[in-house]
């Protein structure tokens, strides 16, 4: 009986395995029941593990801009390409602006509009025209009304994307719709330019260099 007894115990209590009459014994395998204080352990399916894993791990800010904010991207890095004295480049920046700001800015398409306008005046106009410097500009301040009015559909701090307004509303005032656009090319470059950015901010919540961000601007008046 004594013998029985203390297998019985070993049985009860082995943590790591004992013997008991010659013969090894296992621990039983753990009960989904076990307790463990005043709580039951209940095993947790592995794909709800990696789910719970999954989700806490951070979101990386890898989000790119729309094909629109792409190809006006694409149609500011060819103005640099040279001078056209057709300003078909100008039209093609001018049109693909509008597309970017339309997607920013539905319920501002009097501005919108006024960009198209200038875009399909300027593709009309006879190269001697003196009225392609006042068309561009006309376009690029519409712009830049969209932009000063804008809540990004990215959050954004105000500080970042203000920042781009700013610099887009200054590079804009540089156009001189008096002086030819051929003239005044790398000027127009810059206004473009600085517009692009604001519409980088304003899409993807990230500057050029990646740097992220949060936060959202308040509405403008």
């Amino acid at each position: 009986m004594r013998a029985r007894a203390t297998c019985g115990l070993v049985l009860a209590g082995a943590a790591a395995g004992a013997v008991c009459g010659g013969e090894r014994v296992l621990p039983p395998e753990p009960s989904p029941w076990d307790t463990l204080g005043d709580t039951h352990y209940v095993p947790e399916p592995s794909r709800a593990r990696e789910s719970r894993a999954a989700e806490a791990v951070p979101e990386t800010s890898s989000e790119q801009p729309p094909e629109a904010a792409r190809d006006l991207a694409a149609a500011v890095a060819g103005l640099r390409d040279g001078l056209d004295p057709t300003h078909a480049d100008v039209v093609l920046a001018l049109e693909q602006l509008a597309e970017a700001l339309v997607l920013l800015a539905p319920d501002m398409l009097g501005e919108i509009e006024q960009i198209r306008s200038a875009a399909d005046q300027l593709r009309r106009s006879p190269r001697a025209s003196l009225e392609h410097a006042d068309l561009a500009r006309t376009a690029l301040d519409a712009a830049v009304r969209v932009l000063t009015t804008l809540e990004p559909s990215h959050p954004t701090p105000g500080w970042m994307y203000q920042r781009r307004v700013d610099e887009s509303v200054r590079a804009v005032k540089a156009v001189d719709p008096s002086v030819p656009l051929l003239a005044q090319h790398a000027t127009l470059v810059a206004a473009f330019a600085a517009i692009r950015d604001a519409v980088q901010v304003a899409f993807t919540g990230a500057e050029s260099d990646g740097q992220t961000v949060a936060g959202r601007p308040a509405r403008r008046s």
